[in-house]
């Protein structure tokens, strides 16, 4: 790994454009609306890709930083992740395991 100065002339450009902001936040607000909780998510932004086609999620995990603080303030959270994330999945769809032997 090499650790470089950003160049003079990019200091004070964005890093992202409106258009890819706003395919974050959409893709932040599904993945909250599908845990029912929020998301710490990591993301990328591919510059070869077409604009609109361009931001990546990469993972998602509950958001614990502020969970914490309305655990402390006696705040129930919106919804409990389970052990597993294909546990939650299957959960959400509807599935029921089988019974018995």
């Amino acid at each position: 790994m090499a650790e470089t100065d950003v160049p003079a002339q990019l200091q004070d450009v964005p890093s992202l454009n409106d258009d890819e902001i706003a395919e974050l936040v959409a893709i932040a607000r599904k993945v909250e609306a599908h845990y029912g909780c929020p998301q710490d998510i990591e993301w990328a932004v591919s510059r070869t890709a077409p604009s609109g086609e361009n931001v990546f999620l990469l993972q998602s995990r509950p958001e614990t930083v502020w969970a914490e603080k309305d655990a402390a303030r006696g705040q129930a959270p919106a919804a409990v992740p389970t052990a597993r994330a294909f546990d939650h999945v299957f959960n959400m769809l509807g599935g029921k395991r089988p019974s018995g032997g």
